[in-house]
């Protein structure tokens, strides 16, 4: 089942192969006389880190995933910056902590005065692309000023009623649009690409109902109200839902597997960086939750990072040291031999190249990962310095603290922090980073203007959950 929807992908994006690699063209000339690499950023909407095989995952296949991550490194310690998808991409193509872009709430843009790393790209000759399935970080927002082409498929394309499929578009058809972006741009190339099959509701191309038996129908259609009859239901309904998010995944992964092999037939995918992301997690119930944008518990920020590019990155490498979303653009520019400007975030190049003395070291101050949340009336912080995890409530003051040495899923065994002196000291120092990133001016928030999104738009979000 599975493989045939891999083929129907390749079958489509097959077509396209041979496009691409005429119309490569010359690469401009970088630092000796090389050629700038391709870059594309694939980011996967909702992707929990331990949803993909090589991340350790049972009960699901994700072979191109996984032979991404044979082929390169993976960071098994890579955090988003958020729980939430605009305030997590925000931080992805600008390289900022979110306390340093502003961008939090539902009703907050990319402000016009925020750089953005993307910039970078285009200085050095670069054609740069957005091809984003989720509104929510779409041209309403603000995003579309990071890129030279925003390609937003789920928008309405005519007057008039707007078809459903407008609004629904996955990863496959997504895979489509990039190969033929591709295939009309001259190099080099930056595209970023947006899927978000895993995101509810789950609409899996082969829903696997075999796996349903024992559970209440109504409950697993995975519509936004059949998630919400599950979580009044018990173990069975949990699983139903758990499944079709797995078999989303799947369809995430034969999409993107249908877009490696087509740039390994056109002879291009040595030469082009590739690297692979999730703006967040989602809770499947780990903490008695489902969904996203609630909590900074692990399975809503874990995400996985894996990037190929065989002239600067030995595969096979499994990275300890903590990785962060506003690392991936400045790794990304560095790796196509660009300067990096000063932001929140550090390249990851030397440690994938294994380059002693650059870049920063694990156990090093700078070793740090935030994830901050203010949004729907929630305002909370997360501060790893692994092993130790601190999330402080700005809200009631509460927070929990744990080892995540011990408790690698940090599903609330939280280890008291009174109980060692090491443990006392570890906390103190979480505390301390905690109130010095606080402690920092925030950036002013932009508003959306009243009626600037689009009511297909409006409508889309709503389909999501991310409007009333």
């Amino acid at each position: 089942m599975q493989v045939s929807r891999a083929r129907r992908v390749l079958r489509v994006s097959s077509l396209l192969a041979v496009a691409i690699a005429t119309a490569a063209g010359a690469a401009t000339a970088g630092e000796g006389g090389t050629s700038r690499p391709d870059v594309i950023l694939y980011v996967v909407d909702t992707l929990r880190a331990d949803s993909l095989g090589c991340y350790g995952a049972r009960g699901i296949r994700t072979p191109a995933f996984d032979r991404l991550a044979a082929e390169g490194a993976r960071f098994p310690r890579a955090y988003a910056a958020s729980s939430w998808t605009r305030t997590s991409v925000a931080s992805l193509v600008t390289g900022l902590d979110p306390i340093a872009h502003g961008v939090h709430g539902r009703d907050d843009l990319l402000g016009p005065t925020i750089p953005v790393l993307t910039d970078g790209f285009r200085a050095a000759g670069y054609t740069t692309a957005f091809l984003v399935t989720n509104p929510n970080v779409g041209s309403a927002f603000g995003f579309g000023r990071a890129f030279d082409e925003l390609l937003e498929p789920y928008a309405r394309r005519a007057p008039g009623v707007v078809d459903s499929s407008e609004l629904a578009v996955r990863s496959a058809e997504a895979t489509r649009l990039a190969l033929a972006w591709l295939a009309r741009t001259p190099r080099p190339r930056f595209l970023a690409v947006l899927v978000i099959d895993p995101h509810e509701p789950y609409q899996p191309q082969d829903p696997p109902r075999a796996l349903f038996a024992g559970c209440d129908r109504a409950a697993a259609d995975g519509s936004l109200a059949g998630i919400a009859r599950a979580a009044r239901g018990g173990d069975a309904d949990f699983e139903a839902i758990r499944a079709l998010y797995r078999a989303t995944v799947e369809d995430t992964d034969a999409s993107f597997g249908a877009l490696v092999e087509s740039l390994r037939a056109a002879g291009t995918l040595d030469d082009t960086v590739v690297a692979v992301t999730a703006d967040h997690g989602q809770e499947l119930w780990d903490h008695g939750n489902h969904g996203h944008g609630r909590t900074l518990f692990e399975e809503s920020i874990r995400v996985p990072l894996v990037i190929r590019y065989p002239p600067r990155v030995s595969p096979g490498q499994v990275l300890g040291r903590l990785a962060r979303g506003v690392d991936v653009l400045p790794t990304l520019l560095d790796l196509a031999r660009i300067g990096v400007p000063a932001v929140d975030g550090h390249s990851l190049a030397a440690a994938l190249e294994g380059t002693p003395g650059r870049g920063q070291s694990v156990g090093s101050a700078d070793d740090v990962a935030y994830a901050s949340l203010d949004f729907e009336g929630r305002s909370l912080l997360a501060v790893i310095g692994y092993p130790w995890k601190l999330i402080r409530d700005r809200v009631d003051g509460g927070e929990v603290f744990g080892d995540l040495a011990v408790d690698p899923a940090g599903r609330m065994r939280w280890v008291p922090r009174t109980s060692t002196p090491d443990v006392r000291v570890a906390h103190e120092r979480l505390v301390a980073l905690a109130e010095r990133y606080l402690a920092r001016e925030p950036a002013p928030r932009t508003r959306v203007p009243a009626g600037a999104v689009e009511p297909a738009i409006r409508d889309r979000l709503r389909a999501l959950g991310y409007a009333q």
